[in-house]
């Protein structure tokens, strides 16, 4: 989400709140995400509290990824500030590799190794899918436009 907050120091200044959905529970679907709205009950009750934290928050925009966790959280913010919803695909998680066939515990076991490894570099695949490096390639272009562009 992209906010433009009117400071003492500066007459306009942006900020950018990046914020990650509710609390989820994660099923076997390929590209990590649940079909349909995937949030806990907890999941729903953190983003309605953190849709009234941002109500009166003046926000330009608020940008989310198309997976159904990051969907919900947007369009509940929106309905308390009135700002409007865009969906970006570059937005989505990281890309792994084929999991549809593993069990479930050992996603999730190899998940945590792959987080916990001192070995975890830029380039280092993601359960055999995209890098960090690639993620950034993805992901920068939005930033770039958005936010680094008033700084110009």
């Amino acid at each position: 989400m992209v906010a433009r907050m009117a400071s003492p120091l500066e007459p306009a200044c942006r900020r950018l709140y990046l914020i990650r959905h509710g609390e989820t529970l994660y099923g076997g679907e390929r590209e990590g995400a649940l079909p349909g709205r995937d949030l806990t009950e907890r999941g729903y009750r953190q983003i309605e509290t953190l849709a009234e934290l941002l109500a009166e928050v003046p926000l330009d925009a608020i940008y989310a990824s198309p997976l159904g966790r990051a969907q919900a959280t947007a369009e509940t913010i929106a309905r308390r500030n009135g700002a409007v919803v865009t969906t970006v695909a570059s937005l989505r998680e990281i890309e792994s590799g084929d999991v549809v066939a593993k069990e479930i515990s050992a996603i999730f076991a190899a998940v945590r190794a792959f987080f916990a490894s001192p070995d975890t570099g830029w380039d280092t695949p993601y359960l055999g899918g995209e890098t960090y490096r690639r993620l950034r390639e993805r992901v920068w272009p939005l930033i770039d436009e958005h936010v680094l562009a008033i700084t110009r």
